[in-house]
């Protein structure tokens, strides 16, 4: 976790290698991550996995940014999210060969 101060306020950056181990995050990564195992019958069908693989990416690379007070994340800023939404539609069909490889080998 890197903490971030300004003027304005304290913040809490999570990274993503600790997204897993990080209570209120934990729970989503785990939803999105079943998610895509749970396509694991259509592995071949790039179609179906891809929306999944998308949402996974989206969350990997979007900036946690907590709250110290209410421990609530932080909304992405306007410069954010463009940059954020392009990286989360074009990564996912570098990356698909590589998780319908992996989830080929785990069935």
């Amino acid at each position: 976790m890197v903490k971030v101060e300004s003027s304005r306020f304290d913040a809490t950056i999570i990274e993503p290698d600790f997204l897993i181990a990080h209570s209120l995050l934990s729970l989503t990564l785990m939803d999105l991550l079943y998610g895509v195992v749970d396509t694991m019958e259509a592995v071949a069908d790039a179609v179906n996995l891809l929306p999944a693989v998308q949402e996974l990416v989206r969350f990997y690379i979007t900036p946690h940014v907590l709250d110290p007070v209410s421990s609530k994340e932080l909304p992405l800023g306007q410069n954010s999210k463009p940059l954020v939404e392009g990286l989360a539609l074009s990564l996912p069909a570098l990356l698909l060969p590589s998780v319908q490889k992996k989830l080929h080998s785990l069935s």
